[in-house]
């Protein structure tokens, strides 16, 4: 396997992890967190596991159709067509978390949450642009401030409370 071959599958795998957080948003559900006291603790966390679950769900549909061409590039190919129809479900979904508004006693905590999800969110736009200029010496610098932000807000959802939301899909 060749080293852009290998960066790319690297970087399929933080595409997937990306996608954890995130989730379709609904005009019902925006609606009713806009309120201006914001959630209860326990309303904000089913709201977002929610969104993150949809997210989830989204993502693996999206891309379980693509599959790697069996050619030295397959692998790069197969990231940008993952990390194409992956990014906007992740987009959507950090749409549909920063619409939710924490209970004051949250907000540090729903502030950093947010800038993490924001952060791989960033990441994965970054990867995605390393993959389609085939820069790999890129593509390993993103792969460690993804690593960086997924730590951090794996810490931060577990401080939460989140069941889903900063955790490995699907675990």
């Amino acid at each position: 396997m060749t080293r852009a071959a290998g960066a790319a599958c690297a970087a399929v795998a933080a595409i997937a992890a990306l996608a954890g957080c995130g989730g379709g948003s609904h005009p019902a559900t925006t609606q009713a967190v806009n309120a201006p006291q914001g959630l209860r603790r326990q309303a904000l966390i089913a709201r977002a596991d929610a969104i993150c679950r949809s997210t989830d769900r989204q993502a693996a549909a999206a891309s379980a159709h693509i599959t790697i061409p069996h050619n030295p590039d397959g692998p790069r190919q197969a990231f940008i067509k993952t990390a194409l129809a992956t990014l906007r479900i992740s987009d959507r979904g950090l749409a549909a978390l920063r619409a939710l508004r924490p209970p004051p006693a949250m907000a540090h905590d729903w502030s950093r949450f947010v800038g993490d999800v924001q952060k791989e969110n960033a990441a994965g736009r970054a990867l995605l642009h390393d993959a389609e200029t085939q820069n790999t010496i890129a593509a390993a610098e993103t792969q460690l401030s993804q690593r960086s932000a997924e730590l951090d807000l794996e810490k931060v959802s577990e401080l939460i409370g989140f069941r889903v939301c900063g955790k490995a899909a699907n675990a």
